[in-house]
């Protein structure tokens, strides 16, 4: 189970050995794994470290803790369930979303639709795996306990099919599902979304409309969806006014085999525009932390912000803020509507659970621009 030779930190061992098992079947739900202080004796380790591997299954949603007892296998739902003597399955809905579910532009719209269901007497259980691949295995074993789930998938095209097929699974035992943030081609759900393309758009057009013709725009349009269809509002915005499109993508970068943060894509592709003859008046970054890469380049190069050039990143989203605060909250953006996001699919999967049979909906929630400082209003 433990091996302390092994790099990696033993509480991620002792909760990878224990979440294994319960996947697998070998700890049945309900079953009593230990308490902390027997667990720590038998591996030798500190309750400090077992404490933390058991809080990370917790919030996976795999165990579940009764004070004075100990450990059991299981989701927190069947201690509620327990303490009140009643069945609470009928009203689970899993939230589910890969590891990342902790980055806030993620937190906002699960933590709004948390919210809104406990509002309406249900119970939001937490759901996290690694990738598309991991996402089957959980779902199998979360089939027993929910009534519906709303999922962020993951808006990898390599994952698109996985998920398909996962998601398929969990229509098949007659989970209602609801997608939000990102869509999976051909599934049959509800699903709620930023218009992010239409958003782009209009972003550009109001460059446009307020005189502007070189209009660069900064982004990897080539893995994920949404990252495509901010780069098609960009250019149709473009094409409808006869305009050229100056895209800028990593594809000029010589880099090897070097993974680039947002930012450091940012910074070095805007570098690279500013030393070219295109001389922009305007720039569209593809997300904030791009935005913000694009925002140091210019300020270096010593162009007047937003007297010389005026730039507009996409998401609104506070993670930025790690690049400096006065930064962020200088930088004109689009604005995600992720509260509202979360809430609608909350709304969606209410009603789903009590008409069963209906047309799927599908959510289109605007995309707002907020000037800041880097744009003349």
């Amino acid at each position: 189970m433990i091996d302390k030779a092994n790099k990696r930190p033993l509480y991620v061992q002792l909760a990878d050995d224990l979440r294994g098992r319960i996947l697998e079947g070998s700890v049945s739900t309900g079953d009593f794994i230990a308490n902390e202080r027997s667990l720590a004796d038998d591996l030798k380790i500190s309750r400090v470290t077992v404490r933390k591997g058991l809080d990370l299954l917790e919030k996976q949603q795999l165990i579940h803790k009764i004070r004075g007892k100990g450990v059991f296998a299981g989701p927190p739902c069947m201690r509620h369930a327990a303490a009140r003597d009643e069945f609470v399955y009928d009203k689970a809905i899993g939230i589910a979303a890969d590891y990342h579910i902790e980055k806030s532009h993620t937190a906002q719209m699960l933590n709004s639709a948390i919210e809104y269901l406990c509002e309406n007497d249900y119970y939001p259980m937490r759901i996290g795996y690694v990738n598309a691949r991991s996402q089957r295995e959980v779902f199998k074993y979360f089939k027993e306990y929910l009534k519906g789930m709303i999922i962020r998938p993951s808006p990898m095209e390599s994952e698109m099919e996985i998920q398909f097929s996962n998601i398929s699974f969990l229509n098949s035992v007659n989970i209602r599902t609801v997608l939000i943030g990102h869509e999976i081609p051909g599934i049959s759900c509800d699903y709620v979304r930023s218009d992010d393309k239409q958003g782009v758009e209009d972003a550009v057009q109001h460059f446009i409309d307020s005189g502007h013709r070189r209009i660069a725009y900064i982004c990897d349009h080539r893995i994920i969806s949404t990252r495509r269809e901010r780069f098609n509002g960009y250019m149709h915005a473009m094409s409808n006014n006869n305009l050229e499109g100056m895209v800028f993508d990593p594809s000029v970068l010589k880099t090897g085999e070097k993974v680039l943060s947002h930012y450091e894509r940012g910074f070095l592709l805007t570098s690279l525009l500013m030393e070219s003859d295109m001389n922009p008046s305007a720039v569209v970054a593809e997300n904030d932390m791009t935005a913000l890469g694009a925002f140091t380049a210019l300020k270096e190069h010593g162009v007047v912000l937003p007297g010389e050039v005026e730039l507009i990143g996409i998401g609104n989203d506070i993670e930025a803020d790690i690049y400096g605060h006065d930064l962020f909250h200088s930088l004109s953006t689009l604005d995600i509507p992720r509260h509202e996001m979360g809430r609608r699919a909350a709304e969606l999967m209410i009603r789903r659970i009590n008409y069963p049979v209906g047309e799927y909906l599908t959510v289109n929630l605007p995309v707002r621009l907020v000037h800041k400082g880097t744009t003349r209003s």
